[in-house]
C-alpha cells in the first residue's frame, strides 16, 4: 500500500498512513500546545495554588503521551519507505525527540510537585526550556512528517 507524495519537489514511493490516524496525531499536536499554553499563562503569574500546577502539570503529561503514541505509530509506518529520503527525514525527528524525552525526564525528575511549589521561579525557568522544546519539536514534526502523510 503505497501513495505518491510531493516531497521536496520530487515525488516518492511511501508507506500509507491512514487518514484517521493522521489526523489523530494533528489533534495530539494541538493538545500538547494547548497544554503547554496553560502553563505559559500560569508561569506569567504568582505562585499559584498546588491544585493549580498540579493540574497543569497532569495535563501536559497526558498530551506529551498523547503526542508520543502517535508519533510512534506515525514513524512505525514511515519507517517502513524504501525512500532514504523520507527515512532520513523521519531519522531528523527522531533525534529531536531524543533531546525532548531526555529534556523532559530531567525536568520530571528534579521538579518534583513540591519542588515546583517551594521554588516556583526556578521551576518555570526550566518549564519554558521544555516548553520551548516542545514548540520546536511540533515545529518540525508539521514541515517534515506532515508533508510524507
Amino acid at each position: 500500500m503505497a501513495t505518491n507524495i510531493a516531497f521536496s519537489g520530487v515525488d516518492r514511493r511511501q508507506p500509507r498512513v491512514r487518514p484517521a490516524l493522521a489526523a489523530e496525531y494533528k489533534q495530539a499536536h494541538e493538545h500538547m500546545l494547548d497544554a503547554i499554553g496553560a502553563m505559559d499563562e500560569l508561569s506569567l503569574g504568582p505562585v499559584p495554588s498546588q491544585l493549580r500546577v498540579s493540574h497543569t502539570r497532569l495535563r501536559i503529561t497526558r498530551a506529551g503521551s498523547e503526542s508520543r503514541a502517535a508519533y510512534r505509530r506515525i514513524i512505525a509506518i514511515l519507517m517502513e519507505s524504501p525512500d532514504t529520503i523520507v527515512t532520513d527525514a523521519v531519522e531528523s525527528v527522531q533525534r529531536l525527540h531524543f533531546q525532548l524525552t531526555e529534556l523532559s525526564r530531567r525536568h520530571m525528575t528534579t521538579w518534583t510537585h513540591d519542588q515546583a511549589c517551594a521554588d516556583w521561579e526556578g521551576y518555570c525557568r526550566s518549564s519554558d526550556e521544555v516548553r520551548r522544546l516542545w514548540r520546536e519539536t511540533i515545529d518540525q514534526e508539521r514541515r517534515v512528517i506532515y508533508p510524507l502523510l
